[in-house]
């Protein structure tokens, strides 16, 4: 046999057994999360780490709105949590129970800036997530600039449906010329 005629005995035979043995992927029905756990916070690369003038820490706060369309039913909050170069990650142990299956979950990591934080940080964060069309029309340098001097690293908002099992939320962007990366770790059950 040919070299030409054995290529394509080979590969007719692998395109008839592919096709004699079809995989069919079975699909499931959505599922319902009831509960979810805010795990933990991870920093891949911190803020304020890019020159010798940076200070080489993140004061961060994560805070956490459980909404319904325009209605927020729980907000929670970390405390304040401190990265470096050798702080990596923080536990968390912040609980969403009795889920429906509209709700939504919108997570604002904020940078300190200032010795505390101001008051007015988690009302901004509110009347965002209570506008109209959130998170779809969500307007990020608006609510950065409300917030004053600290700094708004990222919103992210999921449906609590799509939060099964574990899964990471990535705030990743550069603040400053200063690229960051976090991981928000949930477990939806």
């Amino acid at each position: 046999m040919s070299r030409f005629k054995w290529t394509f005995a080979s590969l007719s035979l692998l395109i008839i057994a592919g096709c004699g043995n079809p995989q069919t992927k079975e699909l499931s029905a959505p599922r319902n999360v009831t509960s979810i756990r805010v795990d933990s916070l991870k920093v891949e690369d911190l803020s304020e780490n890019m020159s010798r003038l940076s200070t080489q820490e993140d004061e961060i706060y994560l805070f956490c709105f459980l909404s319904n369309d325009s209605t927020i039913h729980k907000i929670k909050s970390s405390s304040l949590l401190p990265f470096s170069k050798s702080i990596r990650s923080h536990a968390l142990d912040l609980q969403f129970n009795d889920l429906q299956a509209t709700d939504r979950l919108s997570f604002f990591l904020i940078e300190l800036d200032e010795n505390a934080l101001s008051d007015s940080v988690v009302d901004h964060c509110s009347k965002a997530v209570q506008q109209q069309g959130f998170p779809r029309n969500f307007d990020h340098p608006k609510l950065d600039s409300l917030i004053g001097d600290d700094d708004l690293l990222g919103m992210r908002s999921l449906p609590a449906n799509e939060c099964w099992g574990p899964i990471k939320v990535t705030f990743q962007g550069r603040q400053l010329f200063d690229p960051f990366k976090y991981m928000l770790h949930l477990n939806g059950q």
